[in-house]
């Protein structure tokens, strides 16, 4: 997800339709890092996607996602008592107001998905 925050845009960039090759080139293949990430976000997500679970960064604890340089300068304190001032708060005029979406996604066609109670129905969440 914070790959997709950086850039906009998913670290797997699969063109297939069989989902075993997807599955496939997501667990073999090695996510590029995009030019514009600054090397401490490039540091953060290479740490975070690593393939082993165990060695991910936050696998021992998240306070090791939060020391991260990246992070550097954040009160989590402050942050978990919602003592920070909102960075930002757009301003909009009504439902339908798109100002504050990149066109990029505005002009994407929108794909079927199916629906939720689809998805939901065979999973237990009481577990």
């Amino acid at each position: 997800m914070m790959y997709e925050m950086l850039s906009g845009t998913n670290p797997f960039k699969v063109k297939s339709k069989n989902k075993f090759e997807k599955l496939q080139m997501i667990t073999d293949r090695d996510i590029e890092m995009r030019p514009e990430f600054s090397d401490v976000a490039s540091s953060l997500l290479s740490g975070l996607l690593k393939r082993n679970p165990r060695e991910r960064l936050g696998s021992r604890s998240v306070d090791d996602i939060k020391r991260h340089i990246f992070f550097d300068g954040i009160d989590w304190d402050a942050m978990y008592e919602r003592r920070l001032p909102t960075p930002f708060i757009p301003k909009i005029e009504g439902d339908l107001d798109l100002r504050n979406i990149d066109k990029m996604f505005t002009k994407e066609r929108p794909a079927e998905t199916p629906e939720q109670s689809m998805l939901l129905q065979k999973k237990k969440f009481d577990q």
